[in-house]
């Protein structure tokens, strides 16, 4: 089975296109160069004005920073299309069946939104209305 796909740099340069298009950004590879996923606007502003003397007023703008944050967003959706391509391509099965115990606690379901990830039951948890997100690949049996 082939493995789950990961954030891309092709990822980072889709999700940035409009940020550029938008802004006069001299050099866009700064942004795939600093950007790590997940990080928010505020995040990526700092680092650029840290490593690449960015200014605050001057490249840096309240409004620029509010797309920064889009980056975001824009990688996980564009994660998220990758990951379910993964799923559908592969034929993913989850591999252990509601009910067994992992390390984590119990599988308690599937989860309808994280493709390929099971709903996990910890002991803790018992009696509340949350679960632990754990990827197929990730769940081990004991």
């Amino acid at each position: 089975m082939k493995t789950r796909p990961s954030v891309t740099e092709e990822m980072i340069r889709e999700a940035i296109q409009g940020l550029v298009d938008k802004h006069d950004i001299g050099d866009p590879d700064l942004l795939v160069e600093h950007y790590r996923y997940p990080m928010n606007g505020n995040e990526l502003a700092i680092t650029l004005a840290r490593r690449e003397g960015w200014d605050y007023g001057c490249e840096i703008t309240d409004e620029f920073i509010d797309d920064l944050d889009c980056i975001d967003s824009n990688v996980r959706r564009l994660h998220e299309a990758a990951q379910k391509r993964w799923f559908e391509e592969n034929d993913i099965k989850p591999p252990l069946p509601i009910g067994a115990q992992v390390k984590q606690g119990r599988i308690d379901g599937i989860s309808e939104h994280c493709v390929g990830c099971y709903l996990i039951k910890r002991p803790e948890d018992e009696g509340v209305k949350r679960w632990l997100l754990l990827k197929f690949e990730d769940a081990e049996a004991v």
